[in-house]
């Protein structure tokens, strides 16, 4: 059975265990480095496990000579679905704008400017997908944002309204329009 008391150490600011089980008080206890705090722990309050998380936290009252267990609950935040980075490369390796425009212009001579932004992106995509780069914050983009902005600046002079739907819906598709977008604020491409 543990003590209902606990020691706080005033010398390291810490909570250390009563040294005694059967709660009678310390012999010889420093009273000068050692408060002894009653140990008060809060019903566990109810709370909804599938909207909402339960968390306890150890807080020190020396005034009124306490250690109290107190809880908190906290609702999960809304929950955001995670992009599907292999479904919209596999997407878009089938979709008309890469079929039809991208392949015939990556054929053409000259085109290894438009080849080398395709890599950064594909480069990007990849590090995406294998979990090494962050979600976008809204305040930093990260470096798919950044390599899909600046392939965005090199492709429009090429692309219809029609590609570009097609690109948007693919990033929508696979809950990447939640992160990313196909231009910068500003609206500017």
């Amino acid at each position: 059975m543990a003590s209902k008391y606990v020691l706080y150490d005033s010398t390291t600011s810490s909570v250390v265990p009563y040294p005694r089980i059967d709660d009678e008080p310390v012999v010889g206890l420093e009273v000068e480095r050692y408060q002894v705090l009653e140990t008060i722990i809060e019903d566990e309050p109810t709370y909804d496990p599938a909207t909402q998380t339960l968390s306890f936290e150890w807080n020190v009252n020396l005034v009124n000579g306490l250690y109290i267990k107190e809880w908190t609950v906290t609702d999960l935040p809304p929950n955001v679905p995670l992009p599907d980075y292999q479904g919209f490369y596999f997407g878009f390796m089938n979709s008309a704008l890469y079929q039809t425009l991208l392949i015939p212009a990556l054929a053409q001579p000259g085109s290894d400017v438009l080849g080398n932004f395709m890599t950064i992106v594909a480069v990007a995509l990849q590090d995406a997908m294998n979990g090494r780069v962050p979600l976008p914050d809204g305040v930093e983009p990260n470096s798919l944002q950044s390599a899909i902005w600046l392939l965005m600046s090199v492709l429009a002079p090429m692309l219809s309204a029609e590609n570009l739907e097609e690109l948007q819906g693919l990033l929508v598709a696979h809950n990447l329009a939640l992160y990313y977008s196909l231009t910068p604020p500003g609206g500017g491409s």
